[in-house]
């Protein structure tokens, strides 16, 4: 991170030997996010937990294909195990998870009060309501299972779904209706 030195100027302050991240190697960070008590880097298979001053290594077993903090709670996917929810420092099973093995997990939402929109690569959206996990239809099922989702965001009003190949699918979550950009209409 860069502060502000007393002359004005930034001064960079690398935490990497505080988390004992090695510089090269397996260690690649892919995700960063933030609570209001932590920051957390998801590794491939570990979760650095960063309080401000010390910082703490939590391992997973499997590999992380995705991790979001969520409603004040940090959840990680893995096609090798489903999704987790961080309790304290261990990693917990979400409730129906189970239904998530062998499929990559590519984004993690939130959606509506309390609940956690699941996109899949392949495999279309689940969606966790705080109990269980389940199959979300979007109507638009079949596109997001032969397009290769990479990513998707969501402003709470809209879902935006992006594919490898087809572009941008834009779900208007109000009524339903989709808008498909993509190099047709003027995507580069």
């Amino acid at each position: 991170y860069y502060e502000r030195s007393a002359n004005g100027s930034m001064e960079y302050y690398s935490l990497s030997e505080q988390l004992k991240i090695k510089p090269l190697g397996s260690n690649v960070l892919y995700s960063i996010h933030t609570d209001s008590s932590f920051v957390y880097f998801q590794g491939e298979k570990t979760i650095y937990r960063y309080d401000g001053k010390k910082a703490q290594t939590l391992s997973f077993e499997y590999m992380i294909d995705a991790s979001a903090v969520l409603h004040s709670i940090l959840f990680v996917a893995s096609r090798e195990s489903g999704l987790f929810m961080l309790n304290g420092s261990m990693f917990v099973r979400v409730p129906g998870s189970e239904m998530l093995l062998n499929k990559k997990v590519v984004s993690l939402l939130p959606f509506s009060r309390n609940k956690v929109l699941i996109v899949t690569a392949f495999d279309g959206a689940y969606l966790y309501d705080g109990v269980t996990v389940v199959p979300f239809a979007t109507g638009i099922d079949d596109f997001l299972k032969s397009n290769q989702v990479f990513c998707a965001a969501t402003n709470g009003e809209k879902v935006v779904y992006g594919t490898v190949q087809r572009g941008l699918a834009i779900q208007d979550l109000a009524d339903e209706s989709v808008m498909f950009v993509n190099i047709f209409s003027g995507l580069q």
